[in-house]
């Protein structure tokens, strides 16, 4: 016993509790009928089972009438009842209430006792149940046994008490209660999670005998600390043995499969879990919707949500860093509303997660509301929330109000929260705070070679060649190396892994030609690179190829060249995507792009592998789509026998303008040829224009669908030009376009008398064989002039400083709108020389429609307010 008085002397005391006491009047609410008043009096085994009903059913009331149905007829001395109670209570979040039935039980068996300790558990107050069992020790003078062991274990574990659990297992020995499969086995599983998984390997394989607690708890230990090869190994030897795991054993093997992107093996353990009734758990629940997340399938994360009832604070929270990761800002403060419905109340994971959602949404003023308001839920802050709040400033650009914050923080900063500042020191250029920040980080002692690196980028992305070279030489003379940047796919059992410029894969060079092929695409649909991500002194042309043959585009050439053209590309990275590679994916978009930072959505066609492994490329792409397959197939066999379309000869091809994305802005003559047509197509294949000529030529009438403004800077007129040099008719039928239907819905007026004479169109789209996307910016800075903007968001910034520089003012009214007119639409609002900025800090996307002139300033949307200088709006 003398063991364990040292550690337990750091414990603070607990709280004295103060429930509110039960209604004095509370069996008046109910008929006088609805329970059998003389078996509870008669039975305390039938009360029993009426609170274990009540629990199951989380019925708050029905419990509180067989609780004062039990003070009324004496039976609150039984012990067993006080358990039930206690139980009961804590299922419920009322700790207290258990609290105060338990200091009103004269006589404490052990189960009392365990019951305590475990409530306290349950409701992540630890500390509390292990000043309880202290207080058994010293003055009920009860030894513990099978039942209190495995409580006093879990919570030692939840505060990562290592010294403590060494006690407890100490005092286990003394006993002699090691032997027991259920202390072991909580032994074994306190150890695993507070990762120490030498001590519990010892343990495990020391137990004459195992049970699913012990095995689960090595599995999970070895996830925990991303031994994942160990960990399926330990769960295929438990199946061997004839182990009947539980859902916290699938939990866990499920969190492998989501840690090592086992997309395909995760569907079978889910699979499994379906077989076998644990689909309800909601710790499977958990581990299903991170691993669904993970591997870049966030629906198939909504659809485990809803699909559990009873869902636990784990599956709350593992929902809204699953949509924060994803992007889904939206549905982040969704499910917290409806958390908040369901009267569950958040812990400091769940600011945890909404504090990433607003940084990664530059959502500030979200941000600090939330962080104040852990306080309101006696929550105090850790270094990992005042980590994603310096990010969350870093990214807005806010460094002295990040800076202020860690000097304000009650412990020493992490090595998190400076590497958050020295993001966003490299953000915004600013290498003498990032060279500050660092003096102080190396006062410190040694750190990870990640600081080392946003300290060298910092620099690097400033020009401070020579500081950077610095910052890398430190690294190396510390004997530190610099984590390598992979991106890998997983093709059935093998997985491919790249890292930049990588030349080390059999197929090497087909990859290289397809990913050559790839970059012709986008430039030609207007991807110029951003060399300005390749942080090395080097000339322009060795940084073209530096950032072309990034790991990422690699492992997208790779799978393009092998999947199947139904299969959705996933590609993993243990590092995040740069930012040029994040824009150039964008520019093709029906394949996935996964990383563990965020998640993106880009694409490209796809060319299926041919048996003779030569990969020659079949030009009629419809034979590749499996859903338009068919059809193509009867409607050519329909033209060679002489019947159907062939009697017709070749269709027709109407380029239907749609506007800018609202499908109600449709005009009435485009609705009646959409009803005529034979087939309807609207699509991002390269390949598109052969796809019509296919169609076309076997019969069909195709309404091509076009976005935007087509016949201005979109490719109607290359299809026009393409079909008709092979005898296809083409019909064009107009419709509103983006700059007039977008500008028409915000209440901005292109043109204004006394406002703007004139307006201008301009593309972000480089020119061909041009060396500046931006030629016109000079003729374009007219301050009586309306500008329109398209795909104009990479090359915004140089844009603008171009119409600053030639005379166009800085404080010039600026709109930029994202999915302008669908439900969906975002619009920010800024004067000229902040829009670059504010549409950063927003997080604009593709497509998003930009008008700069003085008309902006007439819509009613704009801020009118003397210190509002930009502002979001959100139509959803």
């Amino acid at each position: 016993m003398l063991h364990l008085r040292d550690p337990f002397e750091e414990l603070p005391p607990p709280p004295p509790p103060a429930p509110p006491p039960l209604p004095p009047n509370i069996l008046s609410k109910f008929p006088q009928n609805s329970l059998n008043q003389q078996s509870f009096e008669s039975n305390y085994r039938n009360i029993c089972n009426h609170i274990l009903d009540s629990s199951r059913l989380k019925n708050v009331l029905k419990g509180q009438l067989i609780h004062a149905h039990v003070i009324k007829s004496g039976l609150q001395i039984v012990p067993l009842v006080c358990h039930h109670f206690i139980n009961f209570y804590a299922k419920l979040q009322l700790p207290d209430y258990s609290d105060q039935i338990f200091s009103e039980t004269h006589f404490k068996s052990s189960t009392t006792w365990s019951s305590i300790i475990s409530c306290f558990a349950q409701n992540e107050l630890p500390i509390r149940g292990l000043e309880y069992f202290k207080l058994m020790l010293r003055n009920d003078r009860m030894f513990p046994d099978d039942h209190i062991f495995p409580c006093v274990t879990k919570s030692c574990a939840m505060i990562n008490g290592y010294g403590l659990g060494q006690s407890v297992h100490c005092l286990a020995l003394k006993i002699g209660f090691d032997v027991n499969v259920y202390v072991g086995s909580s032994i074994v599983d306190m150890y695993a999670k507070c990762g120490r998984l030498g001590d519990a390997r010892k343990m495990f394989d020391e137990m004459p005998e195992r049970n699913v607690v012990s095995w689960s708890g090595m599995i999970y230990g070895y996830a925990q600390i991303g031994e994942d090869d160990e960990a399926l190994k330990l769960f295929k030897s438990a199946l061997w043995e004839g182990m009947r795991v539980n859902d916290f054993t699938f939990s866990s093997v499920i969190r492998v499969c989501g840690n090592s992107t086992l997309l395909e093996l995760g569907k079978q353990m889910h699979s499994l879990c379906l077989k076998m009734s644990y689909d309800e758990s909601s710790f499977v629940g958990s581990a299903l919707i991170s691993m669904y997340s993970k591997s870049g399938v966030i629906e198939g994360a909504y659809q485990v949500f809803d699909e559990v009832l009873d869902k636990n604070l784990g599956m709350w929270n593992a929902m809204l860093i699953a949509c924060a990761q994803h992007a889904h800002t939206r549905s982040v403060f969704d499910f917290l509303k409806k958390m908040e419905d369901s009267k569950m109340k958040p812990n400091f994971i769940t600011f945890l997660c909404i504090l990433y959602a607003c940084s990664h949404a530059g959502l500030v003023s979200e941000g600090k509301y939330y962080f104040n308001l852990m306080k309101e839920h006696k929550i105090e802050p850790g270094s990992q929330h005042y980590a994603s709040m310096v990010d969350l400033l870093g990214r807005a650009g806010k460094l002295d109000d990040a800076m202020k914050l860690i000097d304000e923080m009650p412990m020493q900063p992490t090595e998190s929260v400076w590497g958050a500042l020295l993001t966003g020191c490299r953000k915004h250029g600013n290498t003498e705070l990032a060279s500050s920040v660092a003096d102080r980080v190396f006062e410190l002692g040694p750190v990870s070679p990640g600081l080392h690196v946003l300290l060298s980028n910092a620099y690097a992305a400033s020009g401070r060649y020579q500081e950077a070279a610095k910052a890398r030489k430190m690294l190396k003379d510390r004997g530190q190396k610099k984590e390598t940047g992979l991106s890998w796919v997983q093709e059935g059992n093998r997985i491919h892994s790249f890292a930049a410029g990588d030349r080390r894969h059999e197929l090497s060079k087909v990859i290289y030609n397809k990913l050559e092929e790839l970059l012709e695409n986008i430039e030609r649909d207007g991807y110029v690179a951003d060399t300005s991500y390749v942080l090395q002194e080097v000339g322009d042309e060795e940084k073209n190829l530096t950032i072309m043959y990034h790991s990422e585009r690699l492992a997208i050439a790779f799978a393009l060249i092998t999947f199947p053209p139904e299969r959705p590309i996933r590609v993993m990275k243990n590092l995040r995507v740069c930012g040029d590679c994040h824009v150039a994916i964008k520019y093709q978009r029906d394949n996935w792009l996964y990383n563990n930072q965020q998640q993106h959505q880009p694409s490209s066609s796809s060319c299926p592998l041919p048996d003779n492994q030569e990969f020659v490329r079949d030009y009629d792409i419809a034979s590749q789509l499996p859903e338009l397959r068919k059809l193509l197939e009867v409607l050519r066999e329909k033209r060679e026998i002489g019947n159907g379309f062939g009697e017709k000869g070749p269709g027709n091809v109407f380029l239907v303008g749609t506007g800018p994305g609202d499908p109600d802005l449709l005009t009435i003559k485009a609705l009646r040829v959409i009803e005529g047509a034979d087939l309807l197509l609207y699509d991002r294949l390269e390949e598109i224009h052969q796809l019509l000529l296919s169609f076309a030529e076997a019969g069909a009438n195709v309404v091509r669908l076009k976005g935007g403004d087509p016949l201005v800077f979109g490719r109607g007129g290359e299809e026009m030009d393409f079909l008709q040099q092979q005898g296809i008719e083409v019909k064009v039928i107009p419709g509103i376009t983006a700059a007039s239907g977008i500008a028409a819905e915000l209440g901005i007026p292109l043109t204004h008398r006394g406002v703007a004479n004139s307006v201008r169109f301009l593309t972000g789209h480089s020119r061909k064989g041009g060396t500046d996307p931006l030629f016109v910016a000079e003729n374009a800075a007219d301050p009586d002039s309306t500008l329109v903007v398209y795909m104009g968001l990479s090359t915004l910034p140089s844009l603008a400083s171009k119409l600053m520089y030639h005379g166009l003012p800085d404080d010039t009214p600026c709109a930029a709108i994202e999915r302008g007119t669908t439900p969906q639409q975002r619009i920010v609002f800024a004067e000229l020389k902040n829009l670059p900025d504010e549409i950063a800090s927003h997080q604009l996307v593709s497509p998003t429609l930009i008008i700069i002139g003085k008309v902006v300033a007439l819509s009613p949307l704009w801020p009118h307010s003397v210190n509002e200088t930009s502002t979001l709006v959100e139509f959803r």
